[in-house]
């Protein structure tokens, strides 16, 4: 949509990333930080996921998920969240739910992963064995560890590329 701030994921790196997440998405809670236009949320659903909740914002950004999800009959398995993500991570995580799948995409100037990482561990919102996506600009490196998340996996495509972060050791 023509003046939207939104830059969206390329098709190129969605179809990577869910064929890395794609045992994983059946059945998984799914948070879409920095949401955009929903697309990537709205994959994971027409992939099988249980639900998922989108943290956008934008106004204009928030209607056209609203559209999104009206369009592909799924918004039904979705709650959107029309705040800034730090209030909803605070907001989600006194509802005590962990999510199996915490997908990130702030604007890259932001510089805000290590620190959202950060509280997402502290509210307990990414379950025992879920996956943390970070999408961000390769000129961009992130802490190999935040706290007890490792980095398990690096994806580089262009002047894009994913981290993906789990409990424990690195893979």
């Amino acid at each position: 949509m023509k003046g939207m701030k939104t830059r969206p994921t390329t098709d190129r790196v969605k179809e990577s990333l869910f064929s890395i997440l794609g045992p994983v998405i059946p059945d998984a809670d799914f948070l879409d930080l920095f949401s955009g236009t929903g697309g990537i949320a709205i994959e994971a659903l027409s992939r099988g996921a249980n639900l998922a909740v989108l943290v956008e914002r934008d106004r204009r950004a928030l209607a056209v998920i609203r559209e999104n999800l009206q369009a592909t009959r799924l918004e039904g398995k979705a709650t959107v969240m029309g705040t800034d993500v730090h209030r909803a991570v605070a907001a989600l995580g006194q509802q005590g739910h962990a999510f199996d799948v915490v997908f990130m995409d702030p604007p890259y100037e932001l510089m805000v992963i290590p620190d959202l990482l950060q509280q997402i561990q502290t509210k307990s919102l990414l379950a025992p064995e879920g996956i943390a996506v970070c999408e961000h600009g390769s000129d961009t490196d992130l802490p190999e560890t935040v706290d007890a998340l490792r980095l398990v996996r690096k994806q580089v495509y262009g002047d894009t590329q994913m981290d993906f972060y789990r409990f424990g050791s690195p893979a």
